[in-house]
């Protein structure tokens, strides 16, 4: 670095004198330890006359430790003694600072040398100055280094005007360009915006510099992220297609990094450099070919961390000289001040923008009653108001491994869809686990910067336009009620640094109102729900004391189910002996369901749960099954279904209610049973289980309209009473019992069997037309009486008789209580001649 001779030679007698002088007192101060001979008022004296020098000094032990600090250091750096005694010198250095310079004064001074130099420091208030170095080793008796003393000045001044003062009238005229340029970019940059893009605005500066400078090329670049490439925001000049065939990195182990660009990239310092130096080796050719040669590059960082890159070219005849390198810097640092403040406004913008999303959705969330609306409106919203170029939303009921998407908007929606499906478990992805599915698992708000270089994402996101996103977020959904996460909202955005704390405050306080209102709006529906099924409840219990059969009670249920709630269809299945399932009872909202459930009806067969009926169609609906199980049953006498839609919500208030409608159900049901069972009995003979002389009575009398013929057939058992006499009542129930049954199994579809008491029993045959039918099945029924009866307890066979009194009726003539009076009449004939009669019966003439 170019050193004023002026300077140097102040700094030599400067630093002649008070290394005498500090040595010295640093002798001095060492014999009064080992030898206490020295005294204190001296030592004072000499301390007091480095006090009164003008220029800064600096006292450091071997580990770099500031011992001593003159007033003027203090003054010069703006620290007090005591915030800088005991710490090291490096605490005056910055970002700026040129690590080849701190590198260079330390192997110095570890060589045992004195440095003279200058190296950029950093006052106490952050401002930068140009400090001209001058430190030597103090050494001891034995020639060893016990302390650094260092003469410091400020000559940020004392650079430029020494410049103007010596430089040639070409020289004076550059540094006086670069001032113009200076105020050019102040004045430039700092107009407001007004609708003038970035881009624009870059370029008019461009415009200006290309012309106060003389370049044959200018370009703005800046580099978002360590390591990538830099993306050139405007250039200008007769050469500026050289920038169309340029590739610059900050990454000095690729070709891209290793010029002059490259190392001002990682310095964040200004670099000159000509066509033949070593480091633009890879871009001569090109340079030559646009006829550059000399070149004044510059880097400075902005607020958010990225470089800003400013680089300056010159054909051969005009080169650029040394010594403006902090006037290039001093623009250099304007640009990245003029994105500072663009970043500025823009996150204060962006700020404003999720405000507004926020109130937007806020206001709008007074007239939702729907959660799959809140969800929608809430993606809508925030993209339609942010910068953001996706926002996706997902829920998932419990139990149900998917995500479902509710909504995506923005400008890459598109390609969302493309994305794996998410899911509620990690071991069911296997190209990397998509965000919504982290943030699920974890519950918590992730937040992927450079999403691109992120393994654990799928594949796609390595792909265009996904790779050029600088960051996606996902937040979790949260329930009020219980702390669950319910769902996961994913917004992504170029802006690598969009979701500052203020914005994911905002972001937070619109998911947090979304489940507020979306647990307002299911506890609305969930008892409007429960209203429903009580009413359905209600309704259905007085509806079941009026019916009078389990058909009917069947029917009704499902229909009301159907009507009165939510409940997409129900129905009720009835096991047969071979383990099939008949639909005996069915209703259906949809007409779809309804055909399924009809045709399954038609089959005898349940088919609507298997693969041609609702299990094909099981991501649209949920199916509960109800068994009906009474208390002495050993498996359930049927099953009441229930459909609902996918996903339907099952609280445990809804399943108490349910439990009390089937309660009910099973009331119905159980009373009906009693009351078949009290109806039956009334018409069946106790003993036999045939019916009764009631039964046969209210027969008879259906029959009293004379529209059919057929016979009637008095019963009267021979040889029963030493039946009774021998082997007791009980086996001549038994005996009653089987000749009842037998009667039974002879009977026609019409025709009737009824016990009038004792061993009488009365048969009415309907439909016999010929006298050759009527014969054939008294034949049938006198053997059926003679076969041998078995009892358990009696050692042998017994045997019975029978007198039959037969009595014919033909369709419009006898009424058959005559009928039945004749063939008493004939019984008693037949009775009386069994000694001699060919047959057991008699038919009346």
């Amino acid at each position: 670095m170019h050193v004023p001779l002026e300077i140097l030679e102040q700094y030599r007698d400067i630093q002649s004198k008070v290394y005498r002088l500090t040595t010295f007192i640093v002798m001095n101060k060492r014999m009064d330890l080992e030898r206490l001979c020295v005294s204190e008022r001296l030592n004072e004296s000499l301390f007091s006359l480095l006090n009164q020098i003008s220029d800064a000094i600096m006292i450091t032990d071997l580990k770099e430790m500031i011992l001593y600090v003159n007033p003027a250091f203090t003054k010069m750096t703006g620290y007090s003694f005591m915030e800088l005694v005991h710490r090291k010198p490096e605490m005056l250095q910055g970002a700026e600072t040129s690590s080849e310079t701190r590198k260079q004064i330390a192997a110095t001074l570890r060589s045992g040398q004195a440095y003279e130099g200058e190296i950029l420091n950093y006052r106490k208030d952050g401002r930068s100055f140009w400090n001209y170095l001058s430190i030597s080793p103090i050494r001891d008796h034995d020639k060893q280094v016990i302390y650094y003393l260092s003469i410091q000045r400020d000559v940020s001044v004392d650079r430029t005007m020494l410049l103007l003062r010596h430089h040639t009238e070409w020289e004076l005229a550059e540094v006086v360009a670069l001032y113009r340029a200076l105020s050019l970019t102040q004045q430039i940059l700092g107009q407001p915006n007004l609708g003038v893009s970035v881009m624009d605005r870059l370029g008019e500066l461009c415009d200006h510099l290309i012309q106060v400078l003389q370049v044959n090329l200018i370009y703005v670049g800046m580099l978002d992220r360590q390591g990538d490439r830099v993306r050139f925001l405007a250039a200008r000049g007769r050469s500026q297609h050289y920038v169309e065939t340029l590739q610059i990195s900050d990454d000095e182990n690729l070709e891209e990094g290793q010029g002059p660009a490259g190392q001002s990239l990682r310095t964040l310092g200004t670099v000159v450099a000509n066509a033949s130096d070593p480091s633009l080796r890879f871009w001569r050719d090109n340079l030559e070919r646009f006829g550059l040669d000399s070149t004044l590059v510059s880097s400075a960082r902005t607020g958010s961390g990225r470089k800003i890159l400013l680089s300056l070219y010159r054909s051969a005849e005009h080169p650029f000289i040394a010594g403006v390198e902090h006037l290039m810097e001093a623009i250099t640092k304007e640009i990245a001040a003029f994105f500072d403040r663009i970043e500025t406004n823009d996150r204060l913008q962006m700020i404003q923008s999720y405000r507004d999303a926020l109130r937007t959705f806020q206001r709008s969330l007074l007239d939702m009653n729907d959660s799959q609306a809140i969800i929608q409106t809430m993606v809508d919203v925030i993209a339609t108001h942010t910068k953001v170029s996706c926002v996706d939303a997902f829920t998932s009921e419990m139990g149900d491994e998917s995500l479902q998407r509710i909504h995506v908007a923005g400008p890459l929606a598109l390609h969302f869809h493309q994305l794996p499906e998410p899911h509620t478990k990690a071991q069911l992805h296997r190209d990397g686990l998509p965000l919504p599915t982290q943030v699920w698992i974890s519950g918590q708000k992730i937040v992927i910067a450079n999403p691109s270089r992120d393994e654990s994402l799928p594949s796609l996101w390595r792909l265009p336009p996904l790779s050029e996103m600088g960051v996606v977020a996902g937040w979790p959904m949260i329930s009020p009620h219980d702390h669950s996460v319910f769902g996961v909202i994913t917004i992504t955005a170029q802006a690598r640094d969009m979701f500052t704390p203020e914005i994911d405050t905002l972001i937070e306080d619109m998911v947090q109102s979304a489940a507020l209102a979306i647990e307002r709006v299911e506890s609305k529906r969930e008892m409007e729900r429960l209203q429903q099924y009580q009413e359905a409840g209600l309704e259905a219990q007085h509806a079941f004391l009026a019916l009078s059969n389990s058909d009917t009670i069947y029917s009704r249920f499902v229909e009301i189910m159907v009507q009165k709630t939510d409940c997409l269809a129900s129905y009720v299945v009835i096991p047969n002996e071979l383990g099939d399932m008949k639909i005996v009872a069915w209703s259906a909202k949809d007409e779809g369901l309804e055909r399924v459930l009809a045709q399954s009806a038609c089959l005898n067969t349940l088919t609507c749960e298997s693969q041609d009926g609702l299990e094909k169609r099981n991501r649209r609906y949920d199916i509960m099954s109800w068994p009906i199980l009474f208390a002495n049953d050993m498996a359930p006498q049927s099953f009441v279904k229930f459909v609902f839609a996918r996903r339907a919500r099952m609280t445990p208030m809804l399943m108490n209610l349910l439990e009390q409608l089937m309660e009910s159900l099973k009331s119905a049901l159980q009373l009906t049973e009693n009351r078949e069972t009290l109806n039956q009995w009334a018409w069946l003979d106790p003993l036999t289980g045939i019916s009764n002389r009631r039964a046969l009575d209210r027969f008879l009398e259906k029959m009293n309209d004379g529209n059919e013929s057929g016979a009637v057939i008095y019963v009267d058992l021979d040889d029963f009473k030493p039946v009774n006499d021998c082997y007791g009542h009980e086996t001549g129930d038994l005996v009653l019992k089987e000749i009842a049954k037998r009667l039974a199994s002879g009977l026609g579809k019409n025709d009737l069997v009824s016990r009038l008491g004792g061993d009488e029993f009365v048969m009415i045959l309907v439909g016999l037309e010929q006298r050759s039918d009527l014969l054939e099945r008294l034949e049938a029924l006198d053997q059926l009486i003679q076969k041998p009866i078995d009892v358990e307890g009696v050692s042998e066979p017994l045997f019975v008789h029978a007198s039959m009194g037969v009595a014919q009726f033909m369709c419009g003539h006898k009424l058959p209580h005559d009928v039945m009076r004749i063939a008493d009449q004939q019984v008693y004939i037949a009775k009386n001649a069994k000694q001699d009669r060919a047959v057991a019966w008699k038919i009346s003439e």
